[in-house]
């Protein structure tokens, strides 16, 4: 199951390598990339079905593996959507998606990246998650648009214009993707735990009297 998060985390790079770019031939090949993983994570059906059957001594159980596996299509269909529309979409819209979406954004792209790669770790090693991480993927998309002052617009016109409906689809695909991340988290550390807790106390700040 790690190599199906580090397939999604390569499919992720080439995503961000092609967005609006003028030479976009890699975004033509997201079908295969595509139907390629969903044939991986189709042949883990049986092993993680055997999982109810075998004791074993790993942390995770079928049920959380099927968990995994379910968000894992989830990622490949979303990051699919997203490299075909990367070949598609207008360069004019895709760099919209990216001012308003924060989708090249150097700080976006290491949170993501940070955290596939953690749970990819722990996939590999069982070992629990970090308490901190930069996560709910989600919410900090918001508080970008808030920072940067974010607006999308919506009206009749702009709802018949066909690149239009295709550059809210490519929103609506990268939001899916990051929940997506968000849920993924939520699982693994369901299973494994949290470990660095970091404790939060209030320190009393008055100053103190000296006799």
């Amino acid at each position: 199951m790690s190599n199906v998060i580090r397939s999604l985390s390569d499919h992720y790079a080439l995503l961000l390598s092609c967005w609006g770019q003028p030479q976009r031939e890699e975004g033509l090949v997201a079908e295969r990339l595509a139907l390629g993983l969903a044939e991986s994570l189709s042949a883990l059906d049986g092993p993680v079905a055997l999982l109810r059957l075998e004791f074993s001594s790993s942390p995770f159980d079928s049920a959380t593996l099927t968990q995994v596996k379910t968000i894992c299509y989830e990622l490949n269909r979303h990051l699919g959507r997203l490299l075909y529309l990367s070949s598609s979409l207008p360069e004019h819209f895709q760099s919209m998606v990216a001012r308003r979406m924060g989708l090249l954004d150097h700080r976006n792209i290491g949170d993501i990246m940070a955290v596939l790669g953690v749970v990819e770790q722990a996939l590999k090693t069982g070992d629990p998650l970090p308490e901190v991480l930069p996560t709910p993927l989600v919410k900090r998309t918001c508080e970008f648009w808030q920072v940067h002052q974010v607006e999308i617009e919506l009206s009749t016109d702009l709802i018949r214009d066909e690149n239009y409906r295709r550059f809210c689809v490519a929103v609506t695909a990268y939001l899916m993707f990051l929940s997506a991340v968000d849920d993924l988290v939520l699982v693994m550390k369901g299973a494994l735990g949290e470990s660095h807790i970091v404790r939060r106390r209030l320190v009393d700040a008055q100053p103190r009297c000296l006799v």
